[in-house]
């Protein structure tokens, strides 16, 4: 009776054993098959674009080196392509489209990319990949308003990489959340972004 006892249980036991083997094997690979998509569609952005009045598809598409039927392509637009201000443009990795990114003829403010936030009543203003050229720093509320100016950057691309630090404008300290820009002093080109965070 033990040894039949033992049998059965040693059965069990390898039954059991299988069923772990099996599930490790499916934990293992699930986390693989669900991450598989959003991991393709990372790559695929290398950075967003956040349309403004004074954009249209072919000087989103010009800032960054590309045409505007691969920016329609890479945000899965269909024809006639329509832009709308506020929306969220997803600008092609460079490795996957197969074109390396040129600023624009005129070297303005079109190719640059810069990041905007708040601490308590000053604006944090970060840039990156900015060309040698003059900017004015405006603010508004985002809810709307009068965009008020800040100050004027001489040489922004000397600042290419650092956080640099503005006083809000008494009359737009109370507002919840500031709409933050550039405007080139040259061209005239103004690009804006909503602030991204807030903290004391």
């Amino acid at each position: 009776m033990i040894h039949t006892n033992q049998t059965v249980t040693s059965r069990r036991l390898a039954k059991l054993l299988a069923a772990l083997l099996i599930l490790s094997l499916l934990a293992a690979l699930l986390p693989s098959m669900a991450s598989g998509a959003p991991l393709q569609e990372e790559k695929k952005c290398s950075r967003y674009y956040e349309v403004n009045r004074n954009s249209t598809l072919k000087k989103v598409a010009d800032a960054f080196g590309y045409t505007p039927a691969q920016i329609a392509d890479a945000n899965e637009m269909k024809s006639p392509y329509t832009i709308y201000v506020g929306q969220s443009l997803c600008i092609p990795t460079k490795k996957e489209s197969g074109l390396k990114a040129v600023p624009s003829a005129n070297y303005n403010a079109k190719a640059v990319s810069f990041v905007a936030g708040r601490q308590d009543n000053y604006i944090l203003l970060h840039m990156y990949n900015y060309p040698k050229t003059t900017v004015i720093l405006k603010a508004a509320d985002a809810s709307g308003g009068k965009m008020y100016k800040i100050t004027t950057i001489d040489d922004a691309s000397a600042f290419n990489g650092k956080t640099l630090r503005y006083k809000i404008p008494t009359d737009l300290q109370s507002a919840n959340k500031l709409r933050i820009c550039l405007k080139d002093r040259t061209s005239g080109y103004l690009q804006c972004v909503n602030q991204l965070y807030s903290g004391g």
